[in-house]
């Protein structure tokens, strides 16, 4: 019932007619003859895909979870997905779609795991085979993306130079790493780093990641990274005096929209965003618990009330925590769209990558203006990943603002599946699209979200 018109042909014109390259096609399941021309040929590796692109080429990665190794790979800890120049890699497809602007990350789950050995156990055990680094961009420019994917179970626990950066390591260049989340990776310093880069960081969420030093996000040296609208959140770090965010030797670059919340060290972790060192980044119109005075305008320590950093299981980075904000957050709202980034991945497919970015992380509406928030006009933008959507838009699958019957067929093609809740239909985040999930949707059947 997912399925949408497509044929080879189709395919292969695409690959040959695309406006500045090929379309690489990436299948878990793919039983084809495996070459990347097709959704029924594509390639089962992504590794092969990116072996093969050139710049201007787009790799479209359908649902499962792709890993840069494989036990039998030569020192496969060492390995890692490797972005290239001029290369947009896009998660997010079921397998049959057409055109880019149909994916939906938030519903078909493209995972990059750093797990070689697939034996990772709870609270980050059996990772001494993991990779160091799942993804690492190098020198490329900002025409290589990264956008739609879960990024876990890196494991940077290597003396220098593979102890830092186990999700991503940026390293010069300025990729755009977009609308993914990052969870479960384990690092000597930081699940992201960036070292003397001008990277774009847009729409991340990144949660239940341990570190011994910074847990979360690790910016240094010179370059203009650019961090917007990301929720760093219950990351764990397990020496005192560490943070979630640091700036370090920074001459440039900026953070804003920013959600920094319930990170934790043996200490408490009080300063969870600091600029070290003489860094000159400008961190503003963000929510920093216990926000030291010396950032930037418009930074606040309010409660921004997500709804479970932890989820039902009590550990966060699982795939169950739900870092929406609840109703009456005071992040509802309150920032104007010059905060967000453009929209570099084309995610509407009107061929404009200069226009406000179009869908937040869970690939709905970005802008979304809740009447039932008091706000300063033209602020029509929340902070951290997520924008509050209303509870009318519960069955909203698709995330057109509309609850019809686009979304049904998709929300009864996951019926029973377990796992990322608001990416598979699970409404009310139990960790499983079930009745109750069905219910809310029918209830909200042929409402427009507010």
């Amino acid at each position: 019932m997912l399925a949408r018109l497509f044929t080879p042909a189709l395919a292969l014109a695409l690959c040959a007619a695309t406006a500045s390259g090929a379309v690489r096609f990436v299948k878990a399941d793919a039983v084809g003859a495996n070459n990347g021309t097709s959704w029924a040929n594509a390639y089962t590796s992504l590794q092969s895909a990116l072996t093969v692109a050139a710049s201007g080429d787009e790799i479209w990665v359908a649902k499962g979870t792709y890993k840069p190794a494989t036990p039998a790979t030569p020192s496969p800890r060492s390995v890692s997905f490797v972005l290239k120049s001029g290369v947009k890699v896009l998660g997010g497809f079921f397998g049959s779609e057409t055109a880019a602007n149909q994916r939906n990350p938030r519903l078909f789950v493209s995972v990059l795991s750093g797990d070689i050995n697939g034996d990772d156990a709870p609270n980050f055990g059996n990772r001494g085979d993991n990779s160091f680094r799942v993804v690492r961009a190098i020198n490329v420019n900002s025409g290589a993306i990264l956008d739609g994917f879960i990024i876990r179970g890196g494991n940077a626990n290597d003396p220098p130079p593979s102890n830092s950066g186990s999700a991503v390591y940026v390293s010069g260049g300025s990729p755009r790493v977009l609308n993914c989340i990052v969870r479960d990776n384990f690092a000597n310093r930081a699940a992201i780093q960036s070292a003397s880069s001008s990277a774009v960081l847009s729409q991340l969420v990144v949660t239940g990641n341990r570190s011994d030093t910074i847990s979360g996000i690790d910016i240094q040296g010179a370059g203009a990274v650019s961090l917007s609208h990301c929720t760093v959140a219950a990351n764990t770090s397990l020496l005192n005096s560490t943070q979630a965010v640091l700036f370090l030797n920074t001459t440039g670059g900026n953070a804003r929209g920013l959600i920094v919340w319930g990170n934790t060290n043996p200490q408490g972790l009080n300063n969870q965003v600091q600029i070290v060192n003489g860094g000159t980044a400008a961190i503003n119109a963000s929510v920093v618990q216990n926000a030291p005075g010396s950032l930037g305008n418009g930074v606040v320590s309010t409660d921004p009330l997500l709804i479970s950093m932890l989820g039902s299981d009590g550990v966060a980075g699982t795939g169950d925590e739900d870092l929406r904000l609840k109703p009456g957050s005071p992040s509802i709202d309150v920032l104007s769209t010059g905060t967000i980034d453009d929209d570099y991945s084309d995610q509407d497919g009107d061929g404009n990558t200069g226009e406000a970015i179009v869908f937040e992380t869970s690939w709905r509406n970005r802008n979304a203006d809740d009447p039932g928030t008091p706000n300063t006009p033209g602020n029509t933008v929340e902070h951290g990943a997520y924008e509050f959507q209303g509870t009318s838009c519960a069955g909203d699958i698709d995330g057109n603002g509309v609850v019809n019957t686009n979304d049904l067929p998709r929300f009864l093609a996951v019926f029973g599946d377990s796992g990322e809740p608001l990416r598979t239909g699970d409404f009310n985040a139990d960790g499983v699209v079930d009745t109750a999930d069905l219910v809310m949707l029918l209830g909200n059947f042929g409402s427009s979200c507010v």
